[in-house]
């Protein structure tokens, strides 16, 4: 009984191996693509630790492992002297407006995260949210 038990995890042990070596084998193609390819890489500095705490991301984040992602794009950035900036996890990228760069108040607040799209109440630009922020952080990186 006890070998079976020990067997059997050590079967699970070499698939999340295997699961491990895949994501970083994706992880290192990818970030050496995006820093070949770029003059300059724009982040948002997000609180990962603090996701890992929310029942509902927790196992995706560690699954994912966006902060090794995040690290070696920081370490190939900085090993091809390519500039890597870091915007505040404080700037609001997904309230505001892309076109007219008026902060939407009605954006803020964790009730309101599951709005993937929304209308500027400003100049009426639709935006999806995540994509408005990327160019949000992108036209801060250039500005920082």
């Amino acid at each position: 009984m006890i070998k079976l038990n020990l067997l059997f995890f050590i079967v699970i042990g070499e698939g999340s191996n295997e699961r491990n070596n895949k994501r970083n084998d994706y992880y290192n193609k990818k970030t050496a693509d995006i820093v070949k390819n770029s003059c300059f890489v724009s982040v948002q500095n997000e609180n990962i630790i603090a996701w890992k705490h929310n029942k509902y991301l927790s196992r995706g984040i560690q699954l994912n492992a966006p902060r090794t992602f995040m690290d070696q794009i920081e370490y190939k950035c900085d090993w091809n002297d390519v500039n890597f900036i870091k915007v505040s996890q404080n700037f609001p990228s997904t309230q505001i407006c892309s076109k007219c760069k008026e902060k939407n108040e009605n954006l803020r607040g964790w009730k309101k995260v599951g709005i993937r799209e929304w209308d500027c109440p400003y100049c009426g630009a639709h935006h999806d949210r995540d994509v408005n922020a990327s160019i949000n952080i992108l036209n801060r990186g250039l500005v920082l």
